[in-house]
């Protein structure tokens, strides 16, 4: 099962709560994009910054070198000051990068840090800080720690690396819809497909701690969990069944 190391530390001060991240991800590109250890990335591009958009940018799309986009531009969330992700005020406007994203799980519209809230949207992507989900590309060159021995290639050996060829890893099997998310007392767990053997559901929250567990059930299409005893944050709920698996991140707030 996938372990995720990201630690969310809260200070209160008066009655505001800080948000800060730390996490554990890998040292290299390829091994942050295959590790089970890690959070595999939904789409890889070669983009160029168009312009920095609040915590965010928007970028170009050179080329799809692995996923799925029909979009000529993108929304890249980053830090907000409180979020897992890179900083990517970083970049300068023009820059062209090699970006490994996942889908944005919307935590910037809870943890606002003074921005406006629902700025994350459908079909917008994040940048991970928990590993190495990017490497800048010039002039046809890539730079960045590739892998263990690689920092530099061209763009066209690049895309033949084996852990480009070898492809994103696959969607997970067990296909489910969790809703609400944010949620406050209760989460419900719809399933898009068959479920040939029991499943069972663990949650997390953001240090680690396992806070809900159920033994294996038979399930049908539908299941409520009770989430009320929860403090407000970020959790992390694992189905699974005897050969395959899915995760799903959600935030609890009231």
């Amino acid at each position: 099962m996938k372990q995720f190391f990201t630690l969310f530390v809260i200070t209160v001060l008066s009655s505001s709560v800080s948000w800060a991240c730390s996490c554990f991800g890998e040292s290299n590109f390829c091994s942050s994009i295959t590790s089970e250890f890690s959070s595999p990335p939904d789409l890889i591009v070669s983009a160029k910054k168009v312009e920095d958009y609040y915590y965010g940018m928007q970028v170009e799309v050179i080329e799809v070198i692995q996923g799925e986009t029909d979009r000529d531009t993108l929304v890249v969330w980053g830090d907000n000051g409180a979020l897992c992700r890179v900083n990517t005020s970083q970049f300068e406007i023009g820059q062209t990068l090699i970006l490994a994203l996942q889908d944005t799980d919307f935590s910037g519209n809870i943890i606002t840090t003074g921005f406006p809230p629902d700025l994350e949207g459908e079909g917008d992507y994040q940048l991970s800080v928990c590993g190495i989900y990017f490497l800048s590309l010039d002039n046809g060159i890539v730079n960045g720690q590739i892998d263990t021995e690689t920092n530099q290639m061209t763009y066209e050996d690049f895309k033949d690396v084996a852990c480009l060829v070898s492809g994103i890893p696959p969607v997970p099997e067990i296909i489910v819809e969790l809703i609400p998310n944010p949620a406050d007392s209760k989460i419900d767990l719809y399933f898009w497909n068959s479920q040939p053997y029991p499943l069972t559901f663990k949650v997390f929250d953001a240090i680690g701690r396992l806070v809900i567990a159920t033994a294996p059930q038979e399930m049908s299409i539908q299941k409520t969990i009770d989430i009320s005893y929860l403090e407000n944050g970020v959790y992390v709920l694992y189905v699974e069944n005897e050969e395959q698996f899915s995760s799903l991140r959600f935030v609890v707030t009231r």
